[in-house]
């Protein structure tokens, strides 16, 4: 009963935010025509939303539009370390409220509390190749543990995957230092940073329509 619940819940709420990119990538090709000729019917249509290109492109997207109106561009997140953190209380804590989730997820919850197993490790700077000035919708800790730990599990949820995988992980894997961050709490709170991120982005998008005169 934990795992079917749990997994449903997990898949609604991948199911429902590649949605709602749709609907901002329609919402964006009602105002912008070239948009829509290039990106919603050309060749470089976007896919599924599911997967981190997917969701980084239409992250860049929306910048470009309102770096458009402005001529700024905003830093790659719109929530801070403290915002991040405010938001992983706030759901464990909504979770913990629940006596049957808190039974089921309280391993994962206490794991989250801590810091050092909630941030994830960011990975060594790049050589001077590296691009300076590229836009990215998480921090690449967050971004890595997105496919490993979201995009991934995902994948299995809705394929099911474990039904002719084995129900226990190799020991490669329980070694890993991010290992306590596979778990649904996690997966949770990595799934409404990103909805908040956008919310608060496409929030900023639709003001610049709204002042626009040629809308």
């Amino acid at each position: 009963m934990k795992e079917y619940f749990l997994s449903s819940l997990f898949l609604r709420m991948t199911g429902a935010q590649e949605q709602k990119l749709k609907c901002i990538c329609w919402e964006l090709a009602t105002h912008d025509y070239e948009f829509r000729y290039k990106e919603v019917f050309g060749k470089s249509s976007f896919g599924e939303m599911s997967s981190k290109e997917d969701k980084q492109k239409l992250y860049k997207v929306l910048q470009n539009f309102i770096k458009k109106s402005t001529g700024e561009v905003k830093e790659h997140c719109y929530l801070d370390r403290g915002d991040i953190e405010q938001l992983r209380d706030e759901i464990a804590d909504l979770l913990e409220a629940s006596p049957t989730l808190k039974s089921w997820l309280n391993p994962a919850l206490a794991s989250i509390r801590d810091v050092a197993h909630f941030m994830p490790q960011e990975a060594e700077p790049k050589g001077k190749g590296s691009d300076k000035n590229r836009i990215d919708l998480l921090g690449e800790g967050f971004w890595n543990n997105y496919s490993d730990i979201v995009y991934r599990y995902r994948n299995r949820c809705a394929h099911n995957l474990t039904s002719y995988q084995r129900s226990c992980d190799s020991l490669d894997s329980l070694s890993k230092r991010d290992y306590l961050q596979h778990n649904y709490v996690y997966r949770f709170i990595i799934l409404i940073l990103i909805d908040n991120i956008f919310m608060a982005l496409y929030k900023e998008y639709r003001n610049h329509v709204e002042m626009d005169p040629w809308r």
